[in-house]
């Protein structure tokens, strides 16, 4: 006779592929600390593959939350991971998988083709959601409820036909990132921008031809890139480093990795840049706004519903570094500005603390539960 497990509280297993340094992987570590101040529902980590962060893995090991890294190498079809996975739901009784990128969600599936009283949600994290006909079909048959990030998301999921959706905006604990003093622009302008090293969705190429055209007309201009390549990237950091060698931009551009303190580095700078190509949300011009940063961003999907142009932010055309010169000009020239756009920035930011976003997942996992 098959073992059932009995517990007073529903429990969620959290699967996602890798903890890098990353917006979904800050997000659910994020989440998991914050579900540690609301009690009903527990939770379990599950990170498939061998790529871990150590300070994103020592902050989920500081919680409450059992954790499982399976080490599994990136690609691998190996059957044993489902079997892990099953004795990790049987183990601890889990009632909802949660997974958190595509490649997490096909194990999710597989999870409950063995085991079909599970129900399963999954977080679209960006736009470009890339499903063909058949995958939605799948996704349709297997997926209890998707959960957009934003409304832009939301809007191109239901475009492929998916079903059962739920829109609940990105959070963060905006507390770690208000308490940063507010740094005024001086004579020099200090501009950071936290994405992935991936130049053709996060434009880092256009924010250093932007920088280019600063120094030219006489600016006095300096950068850091916080982020990390895609796990196995070998090229991008070169090229990164080739570009800023023949915009002649050596000595104004740093480009760090492997940091997750991002609060600390927010409060070294006066500006802050997203020059994306596309983005779902933006959660790193979230962090940037509620540490009081004056924002500039590309007019695109994810960012445009978080920012009200020249009110909390500013926007430029996508891909022009013509005219993020010229917003990163006008912030340097208009110390008012900057300074409006600081203070209301923060108010935003506050609308997307992560409280709200949790509690709206809750409700989710509540009444999956309830219908059991």
């Amino acid at each position: 006779m098959r073992r059932v497990f009995v517990s007073q509280r529903p429990v969620v297993m959290h699967l996602i592929s890798a903890l890098g340094v990353g917006g979904a992987e800050r997000m659910l570590v994020d989440l998991i600390e914050s579900c540690a101040e609301v009690p009903p529902i527990r939770h379990v980590v599950v990170v498939m593959n061998e790529h871990v962060d150590r300070n994103l893995a020592s902050e989920l090991s500081s919680s409450s939350v059992p954790v499982y890294c399976l080490g599994r190498p990136e690609s691998s079809k190996n059957p044993r991971y489902i079997f892990d996975l099953i004795k990790i739901v049987r183990t601890h009784g889990v009632a909802i998988v949660h997974s958190h990128n595509a490649g997490s969600k096909y194990w999710s599936m597989l999870c409950r083709l063995a085991i079909f009283r599970l129900k399963l949600v999954f977080t679209l994290h960006d736009t470009r959601i890339g499903m063909g006909r058949f995958d939605v079909v799948l996704h349709n048959a297997l997926i209890d409820v998707t959960i957009a990030i934003s409304r832009a998301v939301a809007a191109e999921a239901r475009s492929l036909k998916i079903k059962r959706i739920a829109q609940i905006d990105n959070g963060l604990p905006t507390a770690r990132f208000s308490s940063v003093p507010a740094k005024l622009l001086g004579s020099t302008a200090k501009i950071v921008s936290v994405a992935r090293l991936l130049p053709e969705k996060k434009g880092q190429d256009i924010l250093l031809r932007a920088i280019k055209r600063c120094v030219d007309r006489g600016l006095d201009v300096e950068c850091t890139l916080v982020g990390n390549p895609l796990t196995g990237d070998l090229q991008t950091l070169p090229k990164l480093h080739a570009l800023v060698a023949s915009l002649e931009l050596t000595g104004r551009i740093r480009i760090i990795q492997g940091r997750s303190d991002v609060a600390a580095l927010l409060g070294e700078a006066n500006i802050f840049v997203m020059a994306s190509r596309f983005e779902g949300f933006g959660i790193a011009l979230v962090e940037a706004m509620a540490a009081g940063l004056p924002v500039i961003a590309s007019n695109i999907d994810g960012p445009a519903g978080i920012i009200t142009d020249g009110e909390d932010g500013l926007l430029f055309e996508s891909g022009s570094d013509e005219q993020l010169f010229e917003k990163i000009a006008s912030l340097v020239r208009f110390p008012a500005l900057a300074a409006k756009l600081s203070a209301n920035g923060r108010i935003t930011a506050a609308k997307y603390d992560i409280s709200t976003m949790r509690d709206k997942y809750l409700e989710v996992y509540s009444r999956l539960t309830a219908s059991q």
